[in-house]
């Protein structure tokens, strides 16, 4: 628990010296309001979640305003996506955009997202030419590989000049079981090296795009809207508020503690968070709120959270 205090007060002492100031107000405060202040920037030398980098930056940029979402529908030689499973995945994409509207209109935000289910520009259907068996994500060159293939700048552009929006963020559907997970632009340190070659993520005209990867779960035919609307928040700067036994393994046995607490305080902070398990009954908290845009300040008490050991 000492280390626990001190990685804490480590987090905290980068905030209040690396653009950490509190937001002042004319209007007198509730005693019972958390202390909010801003945190406006990391030097870079912190051991941050990667994602943090993600805010304001590449194709979804903030979820204000207007927000397109592309529907890439993957094939490969044993796994298509028939019109009917296409229909489904389409719809639970509407629904977490709705759901996503919503939670902006409680914070004082407009969002409007649009759909496949708006649009049919929205959406390509793609044959991979190899099965796809990486459980843990699709490597990243084959990303890569699917964009330059499907010559990914002239369509944002296109997208971009006809809705006169910069937010366009793209969902690769995939009819098989797997880790759904983001690649959002601005956090390439995140991924494992062996998931790319260092000349082709260095390529800015394709890193810049933010596409998240949502596979069918083993428990459904097709995978539920809040884990749709979780691998979208990502792409917006949204940080996982879930610590799995890979998290663990990754970092060694000094993140265990930190792991254990941290499921322990958000469970109490904010028990209904969508970063913190996507399943029903679901909200953006605080935290999640300030990294994708809605909240211009965050109670200081959730840097913890912010911080990798």
């Amino acid at each position: 628990m000492k280390a626990i205090r001190t990685a804490l007060s480590t987090v905290l002492c980068f905030l209040m010296l690396f653009g950490c100031s509190p937001k002042t107000e004319n209007a007198p405060k509730s005693q019972e309001e958390e202390p909010k202040q801003e945190v406006q920037a990391f030097t870079g030398e912190e051991p941050i979640q990667p994602y943090y980098a993600s805010k304001n930056a590449g194709s979804a940029k903030e979820l204000i305003g207007d927000v397109l979402v592309v529907s890439i529908f993957m094939e490969d030689p044993e796994a298509k996506i028939t019109p009917q499973l296409e229909t489904e995945m389409s719809e639970e994409v509407r629904k977490a955009a709705d759901w996503l509207e919503n939670e902006a209109k409680k914070r004082g935000k407009a969002a409007k997202i649009i759909t496949r289910k708006d649009d049919a520009e929205l959406k390509i259907r793609y044959q991979h030419p190899n099965v796809i068996t990486d459980e843990n994500g699709m490597p990243y060159d084959d990303v890569l590989l699917l964009m330059k293939n499907l010559k990914f700048g002239s369509y944002y552009n296109s997208l971009s000049e006809k809705y006169n929006t910069q937010n366009v963020a793209f969902i690769l559907h995939f009819n098989k079981n797997g880790r759904s997970n983001a690649y959002p632009s601005g956090a390439l340190e995140m991924w494992n090296s062996e998931l790319m070659s260092s000349d082709e993520a260095n390529e800015a005209e394709y890193a810049y795009f933010d596409i998240c990867m949502v596979y069918s779960m083993m428990q459904w035919e097709k995978t539920v809207s809040y884990v749709y609307a979780h691998e979208l928040l990502h792409l917006f700067g949204a940080a996982d508020l879930y610590y799995s036994d890979q998290y663990v393994d990754e970092r060694g046995g000094n993140a265990l503690n930190m792991h254990m607490e941290k499921q322990t305080l958000i469970a109490e902070y904010y028990p209904n968070e969508i970063m913190h398990s996507p399943f029903s009954n679901l909200e953006i908290g605080d935290l999640t709120a300030y990294l994708i845009g809605w909240e211009e300040t965050v109670p200081i008490k959730y840097a913890y959270f912010l911080y990798n050991p």
